[in-house]
């Protein structure tokens, strides 16, 4: 129901998938105990449109990690191709309690 009669899948939601994958990845890679939140984006770019029921691939790679701060760089692919690119903040948020 993004645009009628025309499905797409929404980039926020590309973006959203993407920054949870980031955050997978540093929790599993980093051993961090806490939560680790969406703190930015920057050079982001779409590409082509994502067109249901697609499958679409998230590719990351950690740029930089410090004490409470990790930067990914992103891509979606579809059939091969990038349909979209994003450097992906994350922000390190201790458990509470």
């Amino acid at each position: 129901g993004h645009l009628p009669g025309r499905p797409i899948f929404p980039g926020v939601l590309q973006l959203e998938s993407a920054a949870q994958v980031a955050a997978f990845f540093t929790k599993y890679n980093s051993g961090y105990d806490g939560f680790v939140a969406f703190g930015g984006v920057d050079q982001c770019k779409f590409r082509e449109a994502v067109i249901p029921p697609a499958r679409i691939y998230y590719l990351c790679r950690k740029l930089q990690e410090r004490s409470r701060r990790v930067v990914c760089a992103t891509q979606g692919v579809v059939n091969r191709a990038v349909v979209f690119e994003a450097i992906i903040t994350g922000m390190a948020v201790p458990h509470l309690g």
